[in-house]
């Protein structure tokens, strides 16, 4: 049986979405009895996200230099996320609701639940940010006979939900694909969907996936 654990890389992240990584294990740790830093993990990556978020207003101009300034300054926070992300999984490894208290992301077999029942499960489900920082667009694959029925989308902060998708706040579709709104910009959502039958009932919700609504 596999262990829940926490992602550790941001290297493939876009630049939103490190500032977004990085805040929400800042938050996440801060005051969090849960976790003992006695190395100043959290101390040094608050340092680096705050320097990166400098380096990244300063090189809009498109400055070569204020662009070799903020890489350096990215790489150094991808590392410092590293660190406390692999101190984060040394300490609480295999808990998966401690593990959500730090803000980090947990890997997608942390997440995933085995189904005790045979009810068709949602395909191909899919979240971006939606237009307005407020937004998610989402979408699963259709599947004749089914998503005909509709589709039911659960939504939720992640910082702290609950593992069971039915107890997420929900929007029906009569179609595959809509826009949440109401979110809050510049945090991270878990983002769930099942199947509607021909009965009007709500079939198994899939395995959630993480999302993030844009940056003000």
């Amino acid at each position: 049986m596999k262990k829940s654990r926490v992602l550790i890389s941001l290297a493939k992240k876009s630049e939103a979405e490190i500032q977004i990584a990085v805040a929400a294990v800042v938050t996440g740790c801060k005051d969090n009895v849960n976790f003992e830093f006695t190395n100043g993990e959290l101390t040094t990556l608050t340092a680096d996200g705050i320097d990166y978020g400098q380096r990244l207003s300063d090189c809009k101009s498109g400055n070569h230099s204020d662009i070799t300034i903020k890489n350096k300054s990215k790489a150094k926070v991808i590392e410092s996320y590293r660190v406390i992300c692999t101190e984060i999984n040394r300490q609480h490894k295999g808990d998966t609701e401690i593990l959500q208290t730090s803000g980090a992301t947990l890997t997608a077999d942390s997440l995933q639940k085995k189904s005790t029942d045979d009810k068709p499960v949602a395909k191909g489900l899919k979240g971006v940010a939606g237009a307005a920082a407020t937004e998610l667009d989402v979408k699963v694959d259709v599947i004749a006979g089914l998503t005909e029925y509709g589709t039911m989308f659960a939504c939720i902060e992640a910082l702290g939900a609950p593992d069971d998708a039915n107890l997420w706040p929900k929007t029906f579709t009569p179609s595959h694909h809509t826009t949440i709104g109401g979110l809050k910009p510049a945090t991270r959502y878990m983002l769930s969907a099942a199947y509607v039958g021909s009965d009007g009932k709500t079939l198994a919700f899939c395995s959630p996936i993480l999302v993030a609504t844009k940056l003000l």
